[in-house]
């Protein structure tokens, strides 16, 4: 998968610590502010490598959210985004480990979210709140 399996491997660990320079040198995981609108557009390598480690260690999401204990605010941002794209891979059960997470949403993500379609409406202050509204109450 163009290059992407040369950064993703079984170990979550081991993939977390090949992905997060990239990612960091970004900025993020993804491309754009989530309230950017492109007519055309093409992922980033780095959002591409996001999405493969989000499908490829979705059950080990724990991981991933044990992550938002750093200090650093552009890895915290970069857990959120991937957890993010984990949540998408969820379709008839999702699990309520995600709704539980009681972490603020990420400063940026907070100045985006205004302009998020998929949020439209959302009133909260936590990642767990936002999953919530995004991945099951939207969805019913």
């Amino acid at each position: 998968m163009n290059n992407l399996d040369k950064y993703i491997n079984l170990n979550i660990e081991k993939s977390w610590d090949n992905c997060i320079p990239l990612w960091k040198k970004q900025g993020r995981v993804e491309d754009y502010p989530r309230n950017t609108r492109r007519p055309k557009y093409k992922p980033s390598f780095e959002k591409q490598l996001g999405i493969y480690f989000a499908k490829s260690f979705k059950n080990e999401y724990l991981y991933v959210i044990n992550k938002l204990k750093t200090v650093d605010n552009v890895e915290y941002l970069c857990a959120f985004e991937i957890l993010e794209f984990m949540c998408e891979e969820f379709i008839n059960k999702f699990p309520d480990d995600f709704i539980q997470i009681k972490y603020k949403l990420p400063k940026k993500i907070m100045e985006e979210i205004s302009g998020d379609l998929d949020a439209n409406g959302f009133i909260g202050e936590s990642i767990g709140e936002l999953f919530e509204y995004k991945f099951v109450l939207q969805k019913d």
